[in-house]
């Protein structure tokens, strides 16, 4: 079974635009020849990748690395799920002090995420 590449949301959105102008070969022959038809600095963050995982992505599929603050999201809402099915006042309490660690955290280092703190 094959297994879709991780790729940056810069990267992906690059590739995107690229596809919906110009299509995979042409895609295939811009990257592996950089100063041809259809290279413009847009298209960049595609030219991270090496050739092996670009073709993995296309072939394959790609998923779009999660950001840091979807990652915290996701972390808060599985906590919460925790914390609404724990079966006693201690795990309730274990559940719920991982949240306020999380939320107390982000304000001390001034980060705001929207749907958390912001």
């Amino acid at each position: 079974m094959t297994k879709k590449v991780t790729l940056p949301r810069e990267v992906a959105e690059a590739i995107e635009m690229y596809l919906g102008e110009f299509g995979k070969k042409t895609l295939l022959y811009t990257f592996c020849n950089p100063k041809t038809f259809g290279w413009t600095p847009k298209y960049s963050a595609f030219h991270k990748l090496d050739l092996d995982t670009l073709m993995s992505a296309l072939v394959n599929g790609y998923e779009i690395e999660k950001s840091p603050e979807e990652k915290v999201r996701e972390y808060l809402n599985e906590t919460e799920r925790c914390r609404v099915n724990a079966d006693t006042s201690s795990h309730y309490q274990f559940f719920r002090g991982r949240t306020e660690g999380v939320i107390v955290t982000l304000n001390l280092l001034g980060i705001q995420i929207e749907g958390i703190n912001a």
